[in-house]
């Protein structure tokens, strides 16, 4: 019925269900017949509960109900020599327990406890098995695969009684399920793969200890099923981790683990590596054991197969051997071991006599090293001590539990840069005789120059004796190599402040004042970048002569070859995009041949020099908007005229010639006249001066937003100086455009004459897509008398412009006032045009006055009069 109401996704039923069939079950009285078929189905069912208390959210009564379970049948073994299948049972119950964490129970301890049963199988197994060697005939398991119900026997189905109807057929039929647990059930292999995913899940709910534990007793595995190479590595993992927690007797039990594995392999890196560790002061072993263990690496150093431990199993150790003869028979090979990562047997410091030393130079190293052989015996050793670019190597030595000093000493030879901060990288020791296997050990300062000595007591030294303390060496394991003093003579050159935007040339000057001839003469320029401005390297440029070809930083110019007391000149230019100071830093580096210790060096020396180049501007560029009447506009109207006049001041220290200038319209707008002609052209301004530009432009569309005019250029360079022109360009700001219905142009003379006729005309633009319809007034003067329309009645068609032509005749002299034109909307249009909006655009459209020249004497001028 639970598994019905479970198919029916009942799973509350479900579970009352399986509850009642456990209990049902946990009446029927157990024996030794029928306790295989009850823990199957127990099993089974105790599955099915706490699957469903997990997906009904009832974790801890899952826990509970699993544990309850364990307790009843823990002891219910059953036949006492079929017990590896009670272990073997109830270790499976552990790993169909094993779900997903929550927060009562982590589910890598049940993947744990099922490896310990399955341990316990494993020994069962060893001590009930050992005496069987045959398989029974006729098979007793025969039909196995065909029973009606599961945990029942082969040999006696569906009987239930407590006793067994056939004592001898049960006795054949244990031998069987004996033999078969002997042969064909690899122990080792499931509980390395229960401890597998008992250590992941340990990893992946980031339990170190725990894992690093199981990892431990999966290697004990590896080495019991002589799996010896998968052993070796996750031993030698382990030592990582317990060396790092200083756990030292836990340490020296693995290491001495990982020994007879790297033996028993015939792996003659890892075990000299692991000899080498476990003569170490850390290691815990004892004297007569360490003694053992040096002699074995002197043999494999000599091409002889080492003694193995005596706790190993005799045909263990005689296939081992085998492998070492081989192994040591083979082709010639080395031996590298890091010490830096191990409690090492043999220790070294370095460190350098200076804090500083200069490229000509020599650079001394002391170096210390302590041998820890508890064997007190010595041997040949090659000492070697590297760094970035010194390289030194002394002559064979003994050390025998002793502490030696050694004082180096050596030039600087590269010429390829210097380096601050210079460190001592690596002491090698190599250890070799004749027709031995060489053996590096490899020794880094980087880690070790620290060690030993309390930071408060950095700046104290030991008293004096003949050999210092080696755990108190002062440790001084970086230097600077910095070069020599330079007697180069370099001077900078340059017209400062530069101009925004102008190539700027900066002129070097060198001299040799050395001894000797200089060589590989280099100069790199570069700008110092930080401070106020971090960018400041985007808005600059270099270039190496007058092209105007911006090039990569650092600039570098070749120089040729200075002899002594010559000179020589070059010159690089620099422009910048941004106002502010710049500071270029110039520095030479050549080639200089000396003679120290009767061999020549050659020395690699630099000159820097860093200068300041302040930037200004060279002009300052406004623009201002009038109307066709040269009267200040905030804004414009479409398709109306109006003037633009950018004015430009110089700000330069310097005069500055104007070559040329120009403008580019954006595309809303357009220029009045064919051609924009500078007003600007070839003009010289000095300090303070300011020169004017104009031109007439109209936009086509009104905007909602201000309309960029486009950008205005100019193209200057310094008086004096034309080698390169400079552009600079500005963009003009921006005018707010407004729409108008309709637009009056007047067209008339310059000027006129008094009681002389002079012909005016006015177009009346409109500019919508509707018919117009106007009233047109032209009011009286008493400066002019005048023929034409004085009332009418017009009407526009869409986009079109209608003319009407004056004819004016002046009375008096002087400034006079126009006759005025008035527009007003007729009673009969509809379309919505405000009077007051005419008003405004004759306004600003019509000139308001004419200057009248008066009658000169001789002949009359000709009259010019409307056709």
């Amino acid at each position: 019925m639970g598994f019905l109401n479970e198919l029916k996704q009942d799973l509350h039923t479900a579970y009352k269900n399986y509850l009642q069939a456990y209990s049902n079950l946990l009446e029927l009285r157990m024996v030794d017949t029928n306790t295989l078929e009850l823990k199957t189905v127990a099993g089974f069912i105790n599955y099915k509960l706490c699957r469903l208390m997990f997906q009904l959210s009832l974790p801890r009564d899952a826990i509970a109900q699993f544990r309850k379970h364990t307790e009843l049948f823990k002891n219910r073994i059953g036949p006492k020599d079929l017990a590896f299948e009670h272990h073997a049972w109830i270790s499976k119950q552990y790993v169909l327990q094993g779900l997903p964490a929550v927060q009562t129970q982590h589910p890598g301890f049940y993947y744990q406890q099922a490896a310990q049963y399955c341990s316990d199988r494993k020994e069962a197994c060893i001590e009930l098995c050992k005496n069987v060697t045959t398989y029974p005939e006729p098979d007793p398991l025969a039909g196995w695969d065909q029973m009606e119900f599961y945990g029942q026997r082969p040999w006696r189905p569906g009987k239930l009684s407590a006793e067994p109807p056939d004592p001898e057929r049960e006795k054949l039929g244990i031998q069987t399920l004996q033999y078969l647990e002997k042969h064909q059930v690899n122990h080792s292999m499931l509980i390395i793969s229960l401890l597998g995913s008992a250590i992941s899940q340990f990893k992946t709910y980031r339990c170190p200890r725990m894992r690093r534990h199981l990892v431990v007793q999966m290697a004990e595995e590896y080495y019991v099923s002589h799996d010896y190479g998968k052993a070796l590595t996750l031993l030698t993992h382990m030592l990582w981790d317990y060396r790092s927690d200083k756990w030292w007797q836990l340490h020296t039990t693995i290491l001495s683990r990982a020994l007879d594995c790297a033996y028993l392999s015939a792996n003659i890196n890892d075990y000299v590596v692991l000899s080498l560790e476990a003569l170490g002061p850390s290691s815990q072993l004892s004297g007569d054991q360490k003694t053992r263990i040096y002699n074995n690496v002197m043999k494999v150093l000599k091409k002889i197969a080492p003694e193995g431990d005596v706790d190993v199993v005799e045909d263990e150790l005689k296939h081992a051997q085998e492998l070492w003869n081989k192994a040591v028979a083979a082709e010639p090979f080395s031996v590298a071991v890091d010490m830096n990562n191990m409690t090492a047997c043999v220790e070294s410091k370095a460190r350098f006599t200076e804090a500083q030393y200069k490229a000509d130079q020599p650079v001394q190293i002391e170096v210390f090293i302590r041998c820890l052989d508890v064997t007190q015996s010595s041997h040949n050793y090659v000492r070697s001590y590297v760094l970035d670019i010194l390289r030194f190597t002394s002559p064979s030595t003994r050390l025998a539990g002793q502490l030696r000093e050694y004082i180096l000493e050596s030039f600087v030879s590269s010429i390829s840069g210097f380096l601050t901060d210079q460190p001592v990288r690596n002491v090698g020791l190599f250890m070799a005789s004749t027709d031995e296997i060489p053996l590096k050990l490899q020794l880094s300062e980087v880690q070790r120059s620290n060690v030993g000595l309390n930071e408060l007591l950095e700046h104290y030294r030991p008293s004096p004796k003949n050999m210092p303390d080696f755990e108190n060496v002062r440790p001084l394991s970086a230097t600077e190599i910095v070069p020599r003093d330079s007697k180069l003579e370099l001077v900078v050159a340059h017209d400062a402040p530069a101009l925004l935007g102008e190539w700027y040339p900066i002129k070097i000057h060198l001299e040799n004042k050395e001894e000797h001839s200089v060589t590989n003469i280099l100069i790199c320029v570069n700008l110092q970048t930080g401070g106020e401005d971090p960018s400041i390297e985007q808005a600059t440029q270099l270039c190496a002569d007058f092209s105007g070809e911006s090039a990569a930083l650092p600039l570098q110019i070749d120089v040729t070859d200075l002899v002594k007391e010559s000179k020589q000149e070059k010159c690089f230019s620099l422009r910048a995009h941004r106002v502010g100071n710049r500071n270029v830093s110039i520095k030479v580096t050549y080639t200089l041949t000396l003679e120290r210790e009767n061999q020549k060096l050659d020395v690699l020396c630099v000159k820097e020099q860093t200068v300041m180049v302040p930037v200004v501007k060279p002009f300052d560029i406004t623009a201002k908007f009038f109307s066709v009447k040269f009267e200040p506009i905030a804004k414009a109207f479409a398709k109306e005229p109006f003037i633009v006049m950018p004015y430009v001041s110089c700000v330069s220290p310097f005069p500055l010639v104007i070559q040329d200038s120009c403008v580019e319209l954006s595309q809303q707008v357009e220029a009045v006249d064919p051609e924009l002609v500078s007003q600007l052209r070839n003009l010289k301004l000095k300090t303070g001066e300011t020169g004017a530009d104009v031109f007439c432009v109209n936009v086509r569309e009104s905007s909602e937003q201000p309309i960029a005019l486009g950008v205005y250029t100019l193209k200057w360079h310094r008086e004096g100086s034309s080698v390169l022109v400079t552009s600079s360009s500005v963009t003009m700001p921006t005018v707010r455009v407004e729409g108008t219905p309709l637009y009056v142009e007047m067209f008339q003379p310059a000027h006129g004459w008094v009681r002389t006729p002079m012909a005016v005309s006015y177009h009346i633009h409109n500019h919508t897509t509707r018919l117009l319809e106007l009233e047109l007034s032209m009011e009286a003067s008493d400066a002019f008398m005048f023929a034409g329309h004085k009332q009418l009645q017009l009407r526009i068609l869409p986009e079109s412009v209608h003319k009407l032509d004056y004819n004016l005749y002046p009375l008096l002299s002087g400034l006079v006032a126009l006759p005025r034109l008035r527009l007003t909307i007729s009673e009969r249009s509809d379309f919505a045009v405000h009077q007051a909006q005419l008003v405004e655009m004759l306004d600003r459209s019509l000139p308001t006055h004419v200057f009248v020249m008066p009658q000169g004497k001789g002949n009359p001028l000709p009259v010019q009069v409307a056709a």
